[in-house]
């Protein structure tokens, strides 16, 4: 265990979706490339669950399912240590999800 976290600097813009913070538990058993993919592979099959609800409940649910998506495959892939995984999503992104995913009805 060190105290230094690692520290990456990057200036948002327009393009950028969401952030992920995650503890190095989780990339015990992910790569970089395999956390994002599974975040936008579980937004993409994303449906709500089939229980449509007011529309702050179905992003919260959308959020939920990929930090669990995220963390449990990290589990899967045999990640021994402790994990801990805060996803942010920025607005323009969850703007765009109710516009073409369809997420609120």
């Amino acid at each position: 265990m060190i105290p230094t976290p690692e520290v990456f600097m990057h200036k948002l813009t327009p393009e950028d979706d969401f952030v992920i913070l995650a503890s190095d538990g989780i990339f015990d058993g992910l790569s970089n490339e395999e956390v994002v993919k599974t975040a936008f592979e579980v937004i993409k099959h994303y449906d709500g669950g089939g229980d449509w609800g007011e529309e702050e409940d179905t992003i919260d649910k959308l959020l939920d399912e990929v930090v669990q998506a995220i963390m449990k495959k990290s589990l899967i892939n045999k990640s021994e240590d402790n994990i801990t995984l805060i996803l942010v999503f920025f607005q323009g992104f969850l703007d765009h999800l109710k516009r073409n995913l369809k997420l609120i009805h």
